[in-house]
């Protein structure tokens, strides 16, 4: 028969215990290493990734400042265009309108002129007054 003590039963327990848990750390310590060699690869990825994005980052930047020159040259143009709009407004608003009266009074009178001859005529033809195209 089998004997044993207390002590080697304990013992027998705490190494079979052992071995359980060994058989089952092995797969986690397995998926351990996989995932370290991931997050590792994952590294290497965004350092490139990251790379790349200072490099567009830098050159968005370069962009922005020629935009920044740019827009400054434009508020410029507009003030001076403002500048020149008012000059040329101001110089040119009273000789228009004088032309524009002008021409609304001449048409005005030619249309006045034309009415009124036209009222003579029939006033004469109304007074017995013949049309020297009508006698032909």
């Amino acid at each position: 028969m089998i004997t044993a003590n207390v002590y080697e039963i304990v013992a027998f327990l705490l190494a079979l215990s052992f071995l359980v848990l060994i058989i089952f750390a092995i797969p986690a310590l397995l998926q351990i290493k996989k995932t370290a060699k991931s997050v590792e690869d994952l590294t290497l990825e965004s350092r490139k990734s990251l790379e790349m994005l200072n490099g567009i980052l830098k050159k968005t930047g370069d962009k922005t400042g020629e935009l920044d020159a740019l827009f400054k040259r434009l508020r410029e143009l507009s003030t001076s265009l403002t500048a020149m709009t008012e000059i040329i407004g101001g110089n040119i608003k009273a000789p228009l309108i004088t032309l524009v009266s002008l021409i609304i009074g001449l048409q005005y009178g030619f249309k006045y002129f034309v009415n009124h001859s036209d009222d003579t005529e029939s006033s004469n033809k109304d007074k017995g007054g013949e049309n020297v195209k009508e006698q032909e």
